[in-house]
């Protein structure tokens, strides 16, 4: 199929909260986002922790240069974001934000844009963007894709993520 993201989920989050990181082991959750799209394992997980995380998700997009907007509350306790979405129809492999401070000595920070930089779950060992379905076993730690072949690019970003601090 064409190259699209699946349903964003994005949470707000304290520092001590990990929801997946570069060199970390995906859980079953993310495991499930990476290689079948699927929010449901991970929204559960998440409604599990309780009010110290608040997520929401939004809707797939067909390219890299479509956008959508996902609104949520952060507190100086909650002041944290981590993003994930399935790069489909990759074998694992996904793009996120992990663990970024919304806040820089008690300010607010008004914009931040990030590139869009695609990882690989380590739990499929299809070695390409359209490989078919192969099990990783034992798992591997989650790692940045080179060579991205997505969008016609051929390096490890597919596009950007902006958070946008919004009047109360």
């Amino acid at each position: 199929g064409n190259p699209h993201f699946s349903g964003w989920l994005v949470v707000s989050h304290a520092s001590n909260f990990t929801l997946w990181t570069p060199g970390g082991m995906a859980n079953e959750g993310v495991k499930d986002v990476a290689e079948l799209g699927s929010n449901t394992r991970i929204s559960a997980d998440l409604n599990a922790v309780g009010s110290s995380v608040e997520f929401d998700i939004g809707p797939g997009l067909a390219d890299g240069s479509a956008s959508s907007a996902r609104v949520l509350t952060f507190t100086p306790d909650r002041s944290y974001v981590s993003t994930i979405s399935m790069l489909a129809p990759s074998p694992d492999w996904f793009v996120g934000l992990h663990e970024v401070p919304l806040c820089d000595n008690g300010q607010w920070v008004d914009t931040l844009t990030f590139d869009a930089v695609v990882y690989d779950a380590g739990t499929d060992s299809g070695g390409d963007y359209t490989a078919s379905n192969s099990p990783t076993t034992p798992r591997e730690p989650i790692a940045e894709v080179s060579g991205v072949a997505a969008f016609g690019n051929a390096g490890t970003t597919v596009g950007s993520i902006r958070a946008i601090k919004q009047a109360p």
